[in-house]
């Protein structure tokens, strides 16, 4: 598998595409799949998943932004042309 620091161009694609899939995940017809009567902890199901899901995001935008600060730049990518 190759090192993500390596393709800086791959780091930029998954954090383009992570809000869509955020967006995804928590969409009515997603959750609601998870609508049911079971309460794993005491706590339901649907609200487990809505917290996992939402912490999941915060955790892959924070490693992602981590890994395209220490990515170099290309020349034709900082928009002087």
């Amino acid at each position: 598998m190759e090192d993500w620091e390596e393709e800086p161009a791959r780091t930029r694609d998954a954090a383009t595409a992570l809000p869509f899939l955020a967006a995804v995940l928590l969409l009515p017809p997603v959750i609601l799949v998870f609508a049911r009567p079971a309460a794993p902890w005491g706590v339901p199901l649907i609200v487990l998943y809505v917290f996992v899901v939402w912490s999941a995001v915060i955790l892959a935008s924070f490693l992602l932004a981590r890994r395209l600060k220490r990515a170099p730049r290309s020349p034709a990518s900082d928009g002087d042309g």
